[in-house]
């Protein structure tokens, strides 16, 4: 099982408490670092997820405040915006 580093980046216009799960092989790990306190703009430092043999792996995040989101394909390096 491969590991890549990605990161989130808050694009609302509201600071954010982000917690952040890995949901590879339909799990939902919450990665280390989790929850990040994100100002607007700002990006999280990078954490590791669980990617298949081609390098793709999925996260979500689900904000204190209200934004959530599932599925997010990532690889290597990928900074996920929150919306």
């Amino acid at each position: 099982m491969a590991s890549i580093a990605v990161s989130v980046r808050n694009d609302t216009s509201d600071s954010q408490n982000a917690h952040v799960f890995d949901q590879f092989a339909s799990g939902a790990r919450e990665v280390n670092g989790s929850p990040f306190a994100l100002a607007r703009n700002e990006t999280s430092p990078s954490f590791g997820v669980f990617a298949n043999d081609d390098g793709t792996g999925m996260i979500k995040y689900r904000c204190e405040n209200g934004p959530s989101n599932s599925g997010i394909l990532v690889h290597d390096g990928s900074i996920a915006p929150i919306e």
